[in-house]
């Protein structure tokens, strides 16, 4: 069996070697090379949208073809394999990526000397969004393959594939108020600080809104446009309230329910979950003295002078 192989492999390259000299000068390079063609494709190329620190896969399918009359270095007695490089580029600054082979090897046989060949192999590619990445940013990442020349085989250069993914949205906010109860006397005012401080991975719109209208004895005063907010840095919302003024005796108290809600900026269906606020809010009179009738006054004199008068009388006689 060995002895046919070795005679079969004998007239491969008495064929090959022989059509220099019978095959006209332009038909030579047609039988003394071999090409190649090269073809790269993701099995998905989108990605989807990935949270910060997510990590997901995807395979790269590589195709090698090369034509009849293919001879590699060494061929007929150890046949170099045909080497094929792939890379990636346009990685973005907030994720990695990561290919499981760098380099692939397609072996040359020389059963196909009079056919040539057609290979696929594959390379998996893990792709992982970084904690600190800002949300929905896109990336594009290109992956390219590059298959070397071999013996008489040319080499070739697939046309690059892309693949492409999202970085999801992370919500989170610090709310400070600094205080969460007034006092006021009729007709005097005041407000509320209220600090948003926005934890998440884009800019934010917050609005906050007072969830009632039994408002009693005061008025509030309410920003009228919402606040953008950049990633980690803080911004207030100021709210003014006003004791109504009044003649009457006043001792009322309103608590003021509200909701601070926020979106991406420039995303309105990207939000957070809301934050549930309160303010209580007493307004309470000075008390006035209770007026007395001038009539009374006398009469409460009289009956002092009376008793003062029968007492007086009642020791005299005792005497």
């Amino acid at each position: 069996m060995s002895r046919l192989l070795v005679g079969a492999g004998i007239l491969l390259v008495l064929i090959a070697n022989l059509s220099v000299i019978t095959v006209p000068t332009s038909a030579r390079i047609y039988l003394l090379h071999s090409t190649s063609t090269l073809a790269i494709a993701p099995e998905k190329s989108d990605l989807g949208i990935l949270a910060p620190g997510e990590s997901t896969t995807v395979t790269l399918n590589i195709n090698y073809q090369y034509t009849k009359f293919a001879k590699p270095k060494g061929f007929l007695l150890s046949g170099t394999p045909t080497r094929i490089n792939v890379t990636v580029e346009n990685v973005p600054s907030w994720c990695t990526v990561e290919l499981d082979k760098k380099i692939l090897y397609v072996s040359i046989p020389v059963s196909s000397f009079f056919k040539g060949g057609n290979v696929t192999l594959s390379v998996k590619a893990t792709i992982t969004v970084l904690e600190n990445a800002p949300g929905y940013e896109k990336a594009n990442i290109k992956f390219s393959a590059m298959a070397e020349d071999n013996g008489n085989i040319k080499g070739s250069t697939a046309e690059p594939c892309i693949v492409t993914l999202k970085s999801d949205f992370v919500s989170g906010i610090d709310v400070e108020m600094d205080r969460y109860w007034l006092y006021f006397k009729p007709g005097e005012s005041g407000d509320v600080s209220i600090n948003i401080t926005n934890r998440g991975n884009m800019p934010i719109v917050a609005k906050l809104t007072i969830n009632t209208t039994d408002l009693d004895k005061i008025s509030i005063i309410m920003p009228s446009d919402q606040v953008e907010i950049p990633v980690n840095e803080t911004r207030c919302i100021k709210i003014g309230i006003n004791a109504e003024d009044s003649n009457e005796y006043v001792n009322n108290q309103t608590i003021l329910p509200m909701l601070l809600t926020y979106h991406a900026k420039g995303y309105s269906d990207l939000t957070g979950t809301p934050e549930d606020l309160s303010l209580t809010v007493l307004v309470k009179s000075a008390k006035k003295p209770i007026p007395i009738d001038p009539f009374i006054i006398v009469a409460i004199v009289a009956i002092v002078i009376v008793a003062i008068v029968a007492m007086a009388v009642y020791i005299k006689r005792r005497r």
